[in-house]
């Protein structure tokens, strides 16, 4: 307008300062990235279960031990108990690198938030463990066996664990005409806890969306024990690292009985 050309403009933004809440939404929306890779990764460690079972059976290496003596309990407590110890390796190192760089929205002591991670994480081994033990039986390749510990890990940890998150967050229309939602949302949950990969994935999701499911469920107080963040995933763990290695016990003797095997075939 005034045809000078030593006229300049400098703009300058002040924006507000960010609040406890927006940080701990951007703090989930960093945490997903860690999530989404331990629900990937995971899943190797329980294939790895699989793999030495196998090769066993079909090396007749079990075979023998039994011929000997060895009891299926003893024999599937002791590798029980010797891949739980190795997996605190992996597990150990990976928590120390969560403090390590600073990933709040799993390592905070608000809301209990690091108790509830350290215990899915913990419990995921023994009872992934069990689970990939029943599977075993099925498969004649270990390599096999491993691809579908795998595979089957992610895909279950994963997609039932985003489509139950997003399903409740559908369900929370202020209308409450979208309640049917959370009906479906609560029901792939009971059906896929069964699974330790779900457990493990759906605890540490909402784990990460704590303040937002504080928000959803107008609960201010409440805690990664919280039935709607945690609880029952943790519980599921706590008695599947139980019930998958007597079940797998059992299973193991039933393989044993001809009658069993015709039926089974």
């Amino acid at each position: 307008a005034t045809a000078n050309e030593a006229i300049t403009i400098n703009p300058t933004l002040h924006p507000l300062p960010i609040t406890s809440v927006e940080e701990s939404y951007v703090s989930g929306e960093d945490a997903f990235t860690a999530w989404f890779l331990l629900v990937v990764s995971f899943p190797f460690i329980s294939g790895a279960f699989g793999t030495f079972v196998v090769s066993e059976r079909l090396a007749k290496a079990k075979h023998l031990q039994t011929v000997a003596g060895v009891k299926p309990w003893a024999y599937w407590l002791s590798t029980y108990a010797w891949d739980t110890l190795n997996y605190q390796l992996p597990l150990w190192i990976i928590i120390g690198l969560m403090y390590a760089v600073g990933l709040e929205a799993m390592t905070t002591s608000d809301r209990d938030v690091a108790a509830g991670t350290i215990i899915t994480m913990f419990l995921f081994g023994p009872a992934a463990a069990g689970f990939t033990y029943c599977t075993s039986f099925a498969f004649k390749s270990p390599s096999m066996c491993n691809l579908f510990a795998i595979i089957f890990g992610f895909i279950i940890g994963m997609v039932p664990a985003i489509v139950s998150f997003i399903l409740r967050l559908i369900a929370a229309d202020p209308n409450g005409e979208l309640n049917h939602f959370l009906t479906i949302a609560q029901a792939i949950e009971w059906i896929m806890r069964f699974f330790p990969p779900f457990c493990f994935a759906k605890g540490l999701l909402f784990l990460i969306n704590i303040e937002s499911i504080s928000l959803i469920y107008g609960k201010p107080d409440i805690t990664a024990f919280d039935v709607d963040v945690m609880l029952y995933e943790v519980i599921f763990l706590a008695v599947e690292c139980v019930v998958y290695i007597a079940l797998t016990v059992f299973i193991d003797r039933m393989s044993n009985r001809p009658s069993a095997v015709r039926a089974w075939k």
